[in-house]
């Protein structure tokens, strides 16, 4: 049975000491560590002693980038991500009943609803990815949310990691109403194919970094359900030639069924690609008369996330794209 208190001792960890059950720990160079764990409750404690138990290595590269998650492939934790739930208690979990703008029957959900945990923090944590040869990176996700009334403001938050979470630096955050995607809900909320966002975070401050974790991070007010899907992580810029997403570049309608419509105010389109969500060039249109409007039939085309790269003079412009 498990204990009510936990006490543990890592020299030359930090921290060297802890009381969580399962506590993260950072050691600062490489070499082997003992571990030491006293377990207590009213009717007395033990304790193990593990001499030489934790064996540091250098740190190894990250998984390159793209990284796509649509949670479809596994109804548990997709392999090479984690949860961390210190206090063991509700936190995230996988849901085979519905996805992003109710394109998929799978996404990522925690319920600030149904339980009183206000205060605690849970992580869906990436596999390490490789940053170092990045010039311009961003993360795309479909987020969905309501509050269960104004003054309870769950948060939602992105940091990354190079020391395995000991360190977390915080890149993305939105709480209460700028996080909600539906009117406020005093019930379980559920949200419909239009009660999704997809919102995008920059991981510039990763650049170089060739082994980074990414913490997506609940911090519970009691309010309501969060749901995550469809996590983009790519390259925004190509070799010698500037690539950025302009305001004034319209494509509509987003998400569309059949065909899209791309307008630019600024420059004259003059290639086409768009890319499914694992990478892989779906359309492309090389000689197209110059022109500022352009419609393209895509009904052969699966529902699902998309990116779409339009080269227009020497930039490229990026857009995500939604077909359902």
């Amino acid at each position: 049975n498990l204990g009510l208190a936990w006490q543990w001792y890592f020299p030359g960890g930090t921290p060297s000491t802890s009381t969580d059950l399962n506590p993260t720990v950072c050691y600062p160079a490489v070499g082997n560590y003992d571990v030491s764990l006293i377990v207590s409750n009213p009717i007395g404690s033990d304790s193990v002693y593990f001499p030489n138990y934790v064996q540091v290595q250098n740190p190894t590269t990250g998984s390159p980038i793209p990284l796509v998650e649509g949670f479809e492939s596994s109804t548990t934790i997709p392999t090479g991500w984690a949860i961390v739930n210190d206090d063991q208690g509700i936190t995230w979990e996988h849901s085979s009943f519905l996805g992003g703008f109710g394109l998929s029957t799978s996404c990522f959900l925690i319920d600030n609803f149904s339980s009183d945990f206000s205060g605690e923090r849970d992580y869906l944590v990436s596999p390490e990815l490789d940053f170092s040869t990045a010039t311009n990176i961003e993360m795309t996700f479909d987020v969905a949310h309501a509050q269960w009334w104004s003054f309870r403001s769950d948060t939602l938050a992105i940091y990354y990691s190079t020391d395995c979470g000991v360190t977390k630096n915080l890149l993305w955050e939105k709480d209460g109403n700028v996080l909600a995607t539906a009117a406020d809900q005093p019930i379980y909320f559920t949200p419909t194919s239009s009660e999704w966002r997809n919102d995008t975070v920059s991981l510039n401050p990763v650049i170089g970094q060739s082994s980074v974790e990414l913490f997506i991070e609940n911090k519970s007010d009691n309010g309501n359900l969060i749901y995550i899907d469809n996590i983009n992580i790519h390259e925004v810029t190509g070799v010698g030639i500037n690539e950025r997403v302009i305001d004034n570049i319209m494509l509509y309608p987003n998400p569309f069924e059949n065909t899209i419509t791309i307008n630019s105010k600024e420059k004259e389109i003059e290639t086409i690609e768009i890319y499914n969500s694992i990478g892989k060039l779906v359309f492309e249109k090389n000689s197209i008369s110059k022109s500022t409007d352009y419609t393209i039939g895509l009904n052969h085309l699966s529902n699902g996330f998309y990116i779409v790269k339009l080269v227009a003079g020497k930039e490229i412009i990026t857009k995500n794209l939604i077909k359902r």
